[in-house]
């Protein structure tokens, strides 16, 4: 059986999102031989029951690029770890996440963010012991996760034709994910 990788895409909505959920598809699909499983709306889509989640065919993606807005879908609200509750209260459903996670037999997650976004999956991944990859996702130059991101490439690639960032980011990232 295919080792199974669950992708997600937290915080602000931006351009670039839906190509980094297409490269990491291709990429584990066709490097790896894994399966890639879409995880909708961020961390939410972990606290549904069942979880909200969906296979990628890497074949089917290439007409999913032209879609405004990530196609897996994001948010930069509901922190599992101090989830607001309509009382008021904020309480902790991590368990609800980790849960999630292997219920969707999963063996290791990538998180597509911000700071604040990988603060809390760091959380998670520790609590649970999930294996965990981090992509960066900000136009940040000094941003405290990594020193190259979706954002930051983008923007190099618009200043330059040519990056070294892109095969940096991308030689880092299959080195960790492969490898598990």
């Amino acid at each position: 059986m295919a080792k199974r990788i669950g992708l997600l895409t937290s915080g602000v909505d931006c351009g670039g999102l839906n190509a980094v959920i297409r490269a990491v598809t291709m990429r584990a699909h066709s490097a790896c031989g894994r399966k890639v499983l879409g995880i909708r709306n961020g961390s939410m889509g972990l606290l549904r029951q069942p979880p909200d989640a969906e296979n990628l065919d890497p074949w089917r993606l290439g007409a999913e690029m032209m879609r405004l807005g990530a196609i897996l879908g994001t948010t930069n609200r509901g922190d599992p770890i101090a989830f607001p509750m309509p009382d008021g209260s904020l309480r902790d459903r991590s368990r609800e996440v980790i849960d999630a996670y292997h219920a969707l037999r999963l063996d290791a997650l990538i998180g597509v963010g911000g700071d604040g976004s990988f603060a809390i999956l760091r959380r998670l991944a520790q609590q649970g012991g999930l294996p965990l990859v981090a992509i960066p996702k900000t136009i940040e130059t000094m941003s405290a996760t990594a020193r190259f991101s979706v954002g930051y490439i983008l923007r190099l690639r618009l200043q330059s034709r040519r990056s070294t960032g892109c095969s940096r980011l991308r030689r880092a990232t299959t080195a960790s994910w492969c490898s598990r």
